[in-house]
């Protein structure tokens, strides 16, 4: 752990540094022409117990702030998923250190007809995998129906994540949309039979929305959608 290691540490310094203190007590008290080796002694020993302190504590404050996992932590959570289940294939790993241990996330893609439960317990297995590893503190596991080429995790609403999967950003036929007394509003095809309708643009003198579909989408959002994607 990491307090052992800073006892160890601890105790090596003060067992090199008095050492040497002694030895150079000893040499400069023999030969007096030797007088510089005491002081000499001492800056050598302040030199190399800011040294090691200081790559102990640029080690611990990397660690804090998240830096992620080498490339060989990263290529051992891809090794140990390949060959997890047949059904299933990994799409990102992601590793960073949570204090002196991983946090990994990974996103796993799984057939779509596949049931739920099976999902689940080929998910939860690989979880249970992963945190086994002496390295990981934690690991999360999303699983998916297909591979993606945007990140899931960058949408901050409901609505914009709604019109990613509603391929808001392909043809025009494919973003058709309505105006309203408050702005612009998109259908996004859902497994019910009313389309679900999501704001695209509000305008800034919206008067309060008379419906209540409409009441939840009213929320202020990006003009520019790209600029949720970057």
């Amino acid at each position: 752990s990491v307090a052992v290691e800073a006892i160890h540490q601890d105790n090596l310094n003060d067992t090199i540094s008095n050492s040497f203190a002694v030895a150079a007590y000893i040499i400069s008290a023999v030969y007096s022409e030797a007088w510089y080796v005491d002081p000499a002694g001492a800056v050598l020993i302040f030199l190399y117990i800011m040294a090691s302190w200081g790559k102990m504590a640029w080690e611990q404050i990397t660690q804090l702030v998240g830096v992620c996992a080498s490339e060989d932590f990263i290529k051992e959570v891809k090794e140990l998923c390949s060959h997890h289940h047949s059904a299933m294939t990994l799409d990102i790993v992601r590793a960073y250190h949570f204090g002196a241990k991983y946090l990994v996330e990974l996103e796993v893609v799984v057939p779509a007809e596949m049931a739920v439960k099976t999902a689940h317990d080929i998910a939860l297995q690989l979880q249970f995998k992963v945190e086994n590893l002496n390295e990981v503190e934690r690991a999360f596991v999303h699983v998916d129906y297909k591979s993606r080429d945007y990140d899931e995790h960058v949408v901050s609403r409901e609505e914009d994540a709604l019109l990613v999967y509603a391929c808001y950003e392909g043809s025009e036929q494919q973003r058709l949309s309505t105006s309203g007394h408050c702005g612009e509003y998109t259908s996004i095809p859902t497994e019910e039979v009313l389309a679900l309708q999501v704001a695209v643009r509000i305008d800034d003198n919206c008067s309060p929305p008379s419906s209540p579909e409409r009441a939840a989408t009213t929320t202020p959002r990006a003009a520019d959608f790209q600029e949720l994607k970057e």
